[in-house]
């Protein structure tokens, strides 16, 4: 197989790169940037480790904290 860009992994996951990112480093590769390439053993380890993780609700709740603006 091909090396998978971690940008295109991170889209082809739902996630953005930064996370993904997060994965590779927990999973003790570090230094790669989005534009880097992975092998696909990597690629699938990080696949796992984000489908354990829950799905990030911070962007759901930080969308409802926003008050709505008066008009005046």
């Amino acid at each position: 197989m091909t090396k998978l860009r971690v940008h295109e992994l991170a889209k082809k996951l739902g996630v953005d790169n930064k996370e993904m990112l997060n994965a590779l480093a927990e999973l003790g590769i570090k230094g790669k940037k989005h534009s880097s390439a992975v092998e696909p053993e990597i690629a699938e380890k990080a696949e796992k480790l984000l489908k354990k993780k829950p799905a990030p609700a911070a962007k759901a709740k930080k969308a409802e904290a926003k008050p709505e603006k008066k008009k005046v």
